[in-house]
């Protein structure tokens, strides 16, 4: 999950061959995840549940896809094409969400919809891939920002696995009814969550091209104007629910 960050380093930094090099890096690690959704298949083959156990296969399958090439983004980010990310994301989320709906509404089979969701968006990243690859023009790469890019993967693993933990714990201990509950209850943080992100992709490639000294003083300026908000935010959520 780190890499996205590096490659936007890179990028910026005119080394575009470090996109490539990183995407194929992230596709080789994505089959240790692959690995793990299928031994969480067979575990639900052997519980006697085998239409989760086949949609979890199906997910596994296409996880290294859905993973390691939807890093057009950061290409992009880093060449601060914000134009182009917009349409990307516009495309992908218009046929997901699009084929996947229709496949609710019509079909109403675990293992379709599964099927229509999970390897929509792997095939519409693979086609945008392909397009952000044709737009590199260089082939420099960058092996420090690689190291990087993995260092931060590694101390990301305790944020995602905190972030997705309930996602796996409620339905297993409390069932599928509270879970739905749960996450309708979240869908409102979770969209603020989303969308403070974007200061992110907004401001990395411009601090990469200021110095370190003066970096750090606009970063604790703009952490402290963001938090106010934030706190509000979070007060006002806490009073309605």
């Amino acid at each position: 999950p780190g890499m996205g960050q590096a490659i936007v380093q890179a990028v910026s930094e005119g080394k575009e061959g470090t996109y490539k090099q990183a995407t194929w890096i992230v596709f080789r690690w994505s089959l240790l995840g692959t690995f793990v959704l299928m031994i969480g298949s067979l575990y639900f083959y052997f519980r006697e549940n085998q239409n989760l156990s086949i949609a979890v296969l199906i997910a596994a399958l296409a996880f290294p896809l859905n993973s390691s090439f939807n890093l057009f983004a950061s290409y992009l980010n880093g060449k601060k094409d914000f134009k182009t990310i917009a349409i990307y994301s516009i495309i992908t989320q218009v046929i997901v969400v699009g084929l996947t709906s229709i496949a609710l509404l019509k079909f109403a089979n675990l293992l379709f919809v599964t099927f229509v969701a999970t390897w929509s968006s792997a095939i519409v990243y693979s086609l945008l891939t392909y397009l952000s690859f044709s737009k590199v023009q260089n082939t420099k790469t960058d092996l420090g920002i690689i190291k990087l890019g993995k260092a931060l993967s590694f101390t990301n693993i305790m944020t995602i696995s905190v972030d997705y933990f309930d996602r796996f714990a409620i339905p297993f201990f409390l069932g599928y009814t509270q879970n739905a509950s749960y996450a309708i209850a979240i869908i409102i943080p979770m969209q603020l969550q989303n969308f403070l992100k974007i200061t992110l992709s907004l401001a990395q490639p411009k601090l990469i091209n200021i110095k370190e000294t003066e970096a750090k003083k606009i970063l604790l300026l703009k952490s402290i104007q963001l938090e106010i908000p934030i706190i509000i935010g979070v007060i006002l959520y806490i009073i309605a629910a």
